[in-house]
Formats: C-alpha cells, structure tokens, sequence
C-alpha cells in the first residue's frame, strides 16, 4: 500500500489533499473510513493535485525527481538560511525539527513592542515586504498566558523565494 500527500511531496502546505494506492480490499476500507473522518476537501486543490500528479507521471523519467530526503534537505536549508537573516535582524529563532514552518521570537524588537501581530504587519507594509504570520491567533483566547511574540514563516518556498525573503530581512530589519 502507497499512503501520499501533495503537502508533503508537492510543498502545498494546507492544501490537505492525499491518496492511497494498494490492494482493493484495504483501499474499500480505507474508503469507508474516509467517509467518515474528512470533509470538506476542496474540489479545485483535488483537481489541481491530480493534474500535478498525472504531469509527473507523464514527464518523469526513471530516477528523476526530488526524493522525500532531498526535499526534507532543502527545508532544511531553506530554515537554516532564513533563521540566520532572523537572527541577524534581532528575532530570537526556534530550531525547525521538521514541517513546513520556521518560529521566532520578536520579543526583542523593539519598534513593535514585541507583538507579534505588529510586527507582522510592518514587516510586511514598511519593512522587508516579507509575509510571516503572527501565532496568536493559534492559541486559546480564554487563556491569559498566551504568547503574544512569536511569528512563523514558511520554508517550503523555491529557495530564490527564501533567498530574497532572507536578503529583504537583513536589508530592511524592524
């Protein structure tokens, strides 16, 4: 049995589409679970995914493409690049140990105060121009000892996107 997802394989975080390949009996079950356990997946990714899916299929050539080590190397390489432009530019970095996202601290920037939702928006209107998401809204609002300075940033760009994302930051830091 093949398990896939196009988050994983094609870098096409939250898009939330997959598949499973293998004997019919595990596939009709698999089914039948499915039913039950997901909603909701939207018809434009479903079709985006399968026709990014048959493209592979009908340009790949035995041994081509990016194996799941290669493309776990370049997040990691893309993570490494843009945490040392983070850290440059004051932002106190989390080690990435897998995923699609780097986290950092703003905690230290002081032109926002270290808030994070703050931060975002100059970064992106009056600094760098680089996108990142604050955490805060992740967290449980009835809660009083949510972090309020904590941003991520996705790694699971071509690595010319990080590159500029990374010279952007150093360039213009907040």
């Amino acid at each position: 049995m093949t398990v896939g997802t196009s988050s994983k394989l094609m870098n096409l975080s939250g898009w939330r589409v997959g598949w499973i390949y293998g004997p019919k009996v595990i596939i009709d079950a698999c089914n039948t679970f499915h039913s039950y356990a997901s909603f909701s997946t939207p018809t434009p990714l479903q079709a985006g995914v399968a026709d990014a899916l048959n493209d592979i299929c009908d340009h790949a050539k035995p041994g081509e493409g990016v194996t799941p080590d290669e493309n776990a190397a370049i997040l990691a390489s893309n993570a490494n690049l843009l945490a040392s432009a983070l850290t440059s530019a004051g932002l106190t970095v989390y080690p990435a140990q897998g995923g699609f996202f780097l986290v950092a601290s703003v905690k230290d920037i002081k032109s926002v105060s270290g808030d994070a939702i703050q931060y975002c928006k100059k970064l992106a209107r009056e600094g760098a121009k680089v996108s990142a998401v604050p955490m805060t809204p992740f967290y449980n609002p009835t809660r009083t000892n949510n972090p309020t300075d904590l941003v991520r940033f996705a790694i699971c760009k071509k690595r010319e996107t990080i590159e500029e994302a990374a010279k952007r930051i150093r360039e213009n830091p907040l």
